[in-house]
């Protein structure tokens, strides 16, 4: 982890930013196309997906929240307080400055809580919902923990902005009105 950190302090925040708006677009278009082509074969039904949130939210709304609202509560939650707390805790219990155990939590807690856009949680759709979102939260907690280890780095606007820059074309692109 270390070395990895290392070696993307060494690109600047809006290459890095790029590269992972990128990629977690690309696993997106991978991930979220599985669960249509489900639909379309008759494996899910489209019923389950998104519940009465989506259905009762305007479109505007969703936007607004999708890219404004959830990424600054969001990285608050979890790049923010979730993996300082686990970090702090690593040091103290384990009496180690590895930031390995806080990006894993931090990681797999921020998909977890992406379950519940699921109308069942524990339904299949949130579980692939939950397993469509372990990369995002691995990249923005990783970016987290880079722009943190940067001299000068700006670790929650940066965050911030690149889970704001994702959300957008992610929502354009599958809840746009017909």
């Amino acid at each position: 982890m270390k070395s990895l950190v290392s070696r993307l302090v060494q690109y600047s925040t809006l290459r890095l930013i790029l590269a992972m708006w990128i990629l977690m677009g690309l696993l997106d278009v991978a991930f979220i196309g599985l669960l249509f082509a489900s639909f379309e074969l008759g494996l899910l039904e489209e019923d389950g997906f998104g519940g009465e949130f989506l259905e009762s939210t305007s479109f505007l709304g969703i936007f607004v929240l999708s890219v404004f609202v959830a990424p600054i509560l969001e990285t608050l939650i979890f790049q923010l307080a979730l993996l300082l707390l686990a970090k702090k805790l690593t040091e103290w219990l384990a009496k180690s400055d590895s930031w390995l155990p806080a990006f894993l939590i931090t990681s797999l807690a921020f998909a977890a809580v992406h379950a519940t856009n699921a109308e069942n949680t524990l339904s299949i759709y949130g579980l692939l919902h939950a397993v469509a979102r372990i990369p995002g939260g691995i990249a923005l907690t990783l970016l987290a923990i880079v722009e943190r280890r940067r001299e000068h780095g700006l670790p929650v606007l940066s965050v911030i902005f690149l889970h704001g820059l994702h959300n957008a074309p992610t929502t354009l692109l599958f809840l746009l009105p017909e």
